[in-house]
């Protein structure tokens, strides 16, 4: 994976997560509602973006076996 794209890409993880815990702190709203929509956010992006979640989440169907 590209240095620059996983420096990026952690950057982005860590300003999404100060955001949410600003929101957390100034706000009135739930932290378990704050939570779950940072971690939706956090997995969404890290699933589709991040070449990292290929070996963290290996996919079952991507080896298929050839038998008849």
């Amino acid at each position: 994976m590209n240095n620059l794209k996983r420096r990026k890409l952690n950057t982005l993880y860590l300003v999404l997560t100060t955001i949410a815990i600003c929101m957390a702190i100034m706000t009135s709203i739930e932290f378990t509602r704050i939570l779950g929509m940072l971690l939706c956010i956090l997995l969404m992006i890290f699933v589709q973006f991040d070449e990292r979640s290929e070996y963290a989440f290996p996919d079952p169907d991507g080896e298929e076996d050839d038998e008849i």
